[in-house]
């Protein structure tokens, strides 16, 4: 990304967000509408700023160069999330003999999610944990934003983001809304909802030289998407509205923290399964507050470390 503008800082916000809105139903397994609101706007903001760069990647280049880039940017960070936790850490916190551990499906766990196949459970792995849904909640995510890259591309090739197609774009963005409003009370919403904000922010990619981020015109939308999420509308306003701004703060305003912005993935992937490790130290059950104290220096680290890993992975490749 262009060092002009404060994207990577917004992601860095987004994953510290997604720590945070972990909080609560990790360490006491309740889940209150503040978590829930959290936790759905970060994942908001990283596909908005997900869309816009990588239409950006993908306009001019072939099938090959765009579809390298992207499985070198997802795998190699997943992959190695996925060893560390399943096969070094997550066995310290198996109830069984470790000597069963292989058959208690941390193989398939292991193989599952790193085929962006999402399971969520390896057998016998905080089983004492208020929350035991998961050991990894936020992976899921992650095959919707490669289903993203997939469909960014399938609309490249059919020609459908060319500048001159602006009327059919955005009758295709009008009936995914439309199809979204239908099912917003189906499973199928959420990630229906992220490709539609993937898609639209893909679309200010395309017409950028038509549009200006102005800030009071950024500040009038965040008024009205304040209201309308107040309103009960924040499925529909972070479709329509949050790509503009999250876009406009963007790139009006130019802040960094190169060390930390350059390991958000990281962070994003080890945070859910580090919070489970921290209350399962605390027999399942833990102050939210002090959760995150322990956690988030620890989830830190591994993300610096594991970033400098794959760095070095992929000089080998």
């Amino acid at each position: 990304m262009a060092k002009n503008n404060s994207y990577s800082l917004l992601k860095l916000t987004a994953a510290i967000m997604v720590i945070v809105s972990h909080i609560r139903p990790i360490s006491t397994g309740e889940v209150n509408s503040v978590s829930s609101f959290l936790g759905k706007f970060a994942v908001s903001i990283f596909f908005v700023i997900s869309g816009y760069f990588i239409t950006k990647s993908c306009i001019g280049a072939d099938a090959k160069t765009y579809f390298v880039k992207r499985v070198k940017r997802i795998f190699p960070p997943l992959i190695i999330m996925l060893f560390i936790t399943t096969f070094l850490i997550a066995p310290i916190f198996y109830d069984e003999s470790l000597f069963t551990y292989l058959n208690s499906g941390s193989i398939l766990y292991f193989v599952m999610n790193s085929l962006l196949i999402t399971t969520h459970k390896i057998s016998g792995v905080f089983v004492n944990n208020v929350y035991s849904d998961s050991i990894n909640g936020s992976l899921w995510t992650i095959p919707v934003e490669f289903l993203c890259y997939i469909g960014i591309f399938i609309l490249y090739k059919l020609k459908i983001l060319e500048k001159k197609n602006l009327k059919l774009q955005i009758g295709l963005l009008g009936c995914g809304i439309l199809v979204a409003a239908l099912l917003i009370n189906n499973a199928l919403f959420i990630p229906l909802s992220l490709a539609l904000i993937f898609y639209m922010s893909g679309l200010f990619y395309i017409h950028k030289d038509k549009i200006k981020f102005d800030l009071k015109l950024t500040l009038g939308l965040t008024v009205i998407f304040i209201i309308a999420t107040i309103l009960g509308y924040f499925d529909i306003a972070k479709i329509t509205i949050l790509p503009y701004i999250i876009l406009s703060i963007g790139y009006n305003f130019k802040f960094h923290i190169p060390v930390l912005e350059d390991i958000t993935y990281e962070i994003y992937l080890y945070s859910f399964f580090i919070q489970q490790c921290v209350c399962a130290l605390f027999n399942g059950h833990m102050n939210m507050y002090l959760n995150l104290v322990i956690a988030l220096p620890i989830i830190l680290i591994i993300a610096y470390f594991t970033n400098k890993l794959n760095k070095l992975v992929m000089k080998r490749i």
